[in-house]
């Protein structure tokens, strides 16, 4: 474990991703700190979607929005 390193992690690789990492935040208040940037910005520059979600509402959005990424099988 890594300062800063975010707190969800989904392996699963859909095209034109290798992944999706979150930091979880509260909806209100909740800062990003200086060490979760460094990682985000990385994880994102590597082909990752690494993103910051504020409350459950909007990261089971992210994560909805993520896996209908996925091809369907015809």
């Amino acid at each position: 474990v890594s300062a800063g390193f975010p707190d969800l992690c989904i392996p699963l690789p859909i095209y034109p991703y290798h992944g999706l990492f979150l930091e979880l935040k509260r909806e209100k208040g909740g800062q990003v700190s200086d060490e979760q940037r460094y990682w985000l910005d990385y994880l994102n520059e590597m082909g990752y979607m690494a993103k910051v979600t504020r409350g459950l509402e909007d990261a089971k959005r992210v994560v909805l929005e993520y896996l209908a990424l996925m091809p369907t099988a015809a």
